[in-house]
């Protein structure tokens, strides 16, 4: 006499069935379902995480660098033609602008790789 539990086919012969080594199959089962289902939620929890902290490294040198290169382009050009504040004006407003373009574009950018999830 064969008996199929959780898809595993065991016969009379092989050990005695009792109430109590079924339970312990079963239990077995359900354990390595839940280990599975497990190691998957922590596989998309890492894809976040590593997203995030994508995000987070991207988005700040996307913010800093072109406001403290458009601070030192502005002081040298002022020092230069002797224009003392408005050529750092202008470079910082020109840097901004353009940080606010990028941040825009890198923010759709990540919002559809969060949106898509992990592969």
């Amino acid at each position: 006499m064969e008996v199929l539990i959780a898809g595993h086919s065991f016969s009379k012969f092989s050990f005695p069935l009792t109430k109590i080594s079924i339970q312990a199959i079963l239990f077995a089962h359900f354990v390595h379902i839940h280990m599975e289902k497990d190691a998957q939620k922590t596989q998309q929890n890492s894809y976040y995480y590593r997203l995030a902290f994508r995000i987070a490294a991207d988005f700040g040198i996307t913010l800093a660098a072109p406001a403290v290169l458009a601070a030192f382009l502005g002081q040298w050009l002022d020092k230069k033609w002797g224009t003392d504040p408005w050529l750092l004006f202008v470079c910082l407003v020109a840097a901004f602008t353009l940080t606010a373009i990028f941040v825009v574009r890198k923010a759709k950018v990540y919002g559809k790789l969060y949106q898509d999830g992990p592969k």
